[in-house]
């Protein structure tokens, strides 16, 4: 396995391997159950904003292999979306049950960003 890429363990047969990027924000969603996010210009790209920077590729990632799933119309209510003004259609994100088993697993098997 590569040195970027970790294990989640929790998907056999065809385990996934997790970015960092993908681990911190399946970590972020054990915390909260939704978290912001928006379309980037070109209306087909979904971004969050968190401390350490925009994760677009991490999103996508996490949306196809099931884990979150991604809702471009429901914004989060009282969230003020600050940084994603100049960002369309502000919506969330949330756990599925499949991402569900991978943070279990992350915390159970320890494995850290």
């Amino acid at each position: 396995m590569e040195n970027s890429k970790k294990c989640c363990g929790c998907c056999n047969p065809g385990q996934y391997e997790l970015t960092p990027g993908e681990i911190e924000l399946l970590s972020l969603l054990a915390k909260y159950a939704f978290l912001p996010m928006a379309l980037k210009s070109d209306g087909e790209t979904p971004v969050y904003i968190g401390e350490k920077g925009e994760f677009s590729d991490e999103l996508t990632s996490l949306g196809l292999k099931g884990f979150i799933s991604l809702d471009y119309n429901m914004p989060l209510s009282g969230f003020d979306y600050v940084g994603y003004e100049k960002l369309s259609s502000r919506g969330s994100f949330a756990l599925t049950s499949l991402g569900q088993n991978a943070v279990d697993s992350i915390e159970l098997l320890g494995i850290e960003e």
